[in-house]
């Protein structure tokens, strides 16, 4: 074997999610993108076998087959007309999303080996996500040339000064980073050293540089059941009764939380 699992994984999902949105030339499309993850599907699926039974292939198959049959027939019945070449990604985006699946699959073996690559990949990405993060938010003009080339949208002047990183917009960064935090959670909860800590600091500070709300919420979400998981049962009580506070003067200010979420960003 001429590469080995782990590091095909590394590889996929390195290039995967940092590979450029290049929006200067391809504007909001990102079928370049998903060129790139079909081509390293398509080498992963060739050298590597699927390691699963009958039923979990079954069900894999099954359930995005579904996705794609329900999105066709909304398509179908729906109001909005078939605009044309651009539009192909869009009606059959379960089938590629099966396709890097099994491809993403067929590069995990052993779950423990699985687990250290993807914490390497996520430390790595973190870490890139956190100094670049910085450099947007508190150097905007003096890379947002750079940037606008590579990864941010210049028709979307609303989120100057907001970190994107490397996923185009605030929301998918908050998002993609959330993944990432339960991750990085599980790491520290293993090592409980300064290191693992930081990197946790890092990924909740990139999050909330990208200022998505629900993405911040997500962020605070996975910390607090983190914290409800990782300690004793009277612990438990102190971190239900802080959750329950929270909701408490969250409700009690609902419009304006709302009102909120609904503004600009």
């Amino acid at each position: 074997m001429i590469i080995e699992r782990k590091q095909m994984l590394s590889i996929f999902i390195l290039v995967c999610l940092l590979f450029p949105q290049f929006p200067f030339f391809f504007g909001r499309s990102e079928i370049h993108i998903n060129l790139v993850a079909i081509f390293f599907s398509i080498i992963s699926l060739y050298f590597f076998k699927l390691q699963l039974n009958t039923n979990s292939k079954i069900f894999i198959f099954g359930y995005f087959c579904f996705l794609q049959f329900f999105l066709l027939l909304s398509y179908w019945l729906g109001t909005e007309p078939f605009i044309g070449f651009s539009d192909l990604p869009s009606y059959h985006r379960p089938l590629m999303l099966l396709f890097f699946t099994v491809g993403f699959l067929c590069l995990i073996d052993n779950l423990d080996e699985a687990y250290t690559t993807l914490l390497s990949v996520a430390k790595k990405i973190i870490i890139l996500v956190f100094f670049y993060s910085i450099l947007e938010v508190f150097f905007f003009d003096i890379f947002s040339y750079f940037m606008f080339i590579f990864y941010r949208l210049e028709d979307k002047s609303n989120i100057d000064g907001i970190a994107v990183s490397f996923f185009t917009l605030p929301y998918y960064s908050a998002y993609i980073l959330s993944v990432f935090l339960p991750l990085l959670l599980s790491n520290y909860n293993l090592e409980r050293n300064f290191n693992s800590f930081v990197l946790v600091l890092m990924c909740i500070l990139s999050i909330m540089l990208t200022q998505s709300k629900m993405g911040v919420f997500l962020g605070l979400g996975i910390v607090f059941f983190y914290c409800f998981l990782s300690v004793n049962y009277r612990m438990k009580i102190i971190v239900l009764a802080f959750f329950a506070c929270f909701l408490f003067v969250l409700f009690l200010f609902l419009v304006d939380f709302v009102s909120y979420l609904n503004s600009e960003f």
